[in-house]
């Protein structure tokens, strides 16, 4: 799962992308008079603006877990020779 591309750390970019796909489809709903589809839209942009340190650091969190467990993967390995 530390190749890169594992379920953790795309999951979080997936659940923002369909938050941003919400707020698009928000915006394209026809205004009413009323101010309640500019209130609908402003409080999904909050959400969606939230979650993007979350992601973030969900990121860098996986990030750091599989550095780690290479560097403990490799403490008690033999060095490979240059030649």
């Amino acid at each position: 799962m530390c190749g890169g591309h594992g379920t953790r750390a795309s999951s979080p970019t997936a659940v923002l992308f369909f938050l941003y796909l919400g707020y698009l489809a928000l915006r394209r709903i026809p205004a009413a008079p009323d101010a309640r589809a500019a209130k609908r839209c402003a409080i999904a942009a909050l959400i969606a603006f939230v979650d993007v340190p979350i992601v973030h650091f969900l990121g860098e969190l996986v990030a750091a877990r599989c550095t780690s467990r290479a560097r403990c993967s490799t403490i008690g390995s033999t060095p490979r020779s240059t030649a």
